[in-house]
């Protein structure tokens, strides 16, 4: 394997590539997106994303990547995304 090349791409499907492709098929700016991750593979679309969660993260550069760290269940994943989309409201 090339360690020089990113983890996201080391996979058959590159995160970041569906997310812009997705983006620009649905003419959404950038800055109204939320991405949420728990592994190294999903590091590239929280530090592309408007907001960044890490969700139980498993690893620390997720952790550092993220604007929001979330360790404990689906509740409070849920709170924070209607926290994002008020946030959109304004």
């Amino acid at each position: 394997e090339n360690e020089e090349q990113p983890n996201c791409l080391r996979k058959s499907i590159c995160k970041l590539h569906v997310m812009k492709k997705m983006l620009k098929q649905l003419s959404i700016n950038p800055d109204k997106t939320l991405a949420v991750g728990d592994s190294l593979g999903d590091l590239c679309i929280i530090k592309q994303a408007r907001i960044g969660v890490a969700f139980r993260p498993k690893h620390p550069e997720l952790i550092k990547a993220a604007d929001i760290v979330i360790h404990s269940d689906f509740y409070e994943l849920t709170e924070k995304l209607k926290s994002f989309l008020e946030m959109l409201k304004n």
